[in-house]
């Protein structure tokens, strides 16, 4: 089946929380709405992601419940200027991968339920490519008709 999804802006979480716990929203999307999660505010259908959130192992994916063209995720990349020497963007990847394996950025990662999903240069260059193409194509079929 079709899902239409409509924009319901907000300036930061709290509002897009509070649209769907008191003011009858039926569905939202919240990258962090796993802290809000239990037997508190909010039931969760799905996540958006290739798999299921390390985070929250028991909710499946859009994926998983038939809606294959339903995936998104955060992603964090550090760039570089065009043109900048290979020994220096080596040397910058190095040391964000060794940040990354320590253990207050992996606790502050696990808390805000953001997924470690590392690689190269190269393959961030793919992955940025593939969403680009994917998000244009998405931007002009939900443009507006002239």
């Amino acid at each position: 089946g079709t899902v239409f999804i409509v924009l319901l802006p907000g300036p930061n979480s709290l509002y897009v929380m509070a649209a769907a716990s008191r003011w009858g929203v039926r569905a939202g999307y919240q990258g962090a709405a796993g802290i809000f999660v239990g037997d508190t505010i909010l039931m969760l259908l799905a996540v958006t992601g290739e798999k299921r959130a390390a985070a929250l192992p028991d909710i499946p994916t859009f994926k998983e419940l038939g809606y294959p063209d339903i995936v998104a995720d955060v992603s964090f990349y550090m760039m570089a200027p065009k043109g900048t020497p290979q020994p220096i963007v080596d040397r910058l990847y190095r040391a964000v991968d060794k940040a990354m394996d320590s253990p207050k950025v992996k606790e502050s990662f696990r808390v805000q339920g953001i997924e470690d999903r590392r690689g190269g240069p190269a393959e961030l260059g793919a992955y940025i490519a593939r969403e680009l193409s994917r998000w244009t194509e998405i931007v002009k079929l939900s443009a507006p008709a002239k």
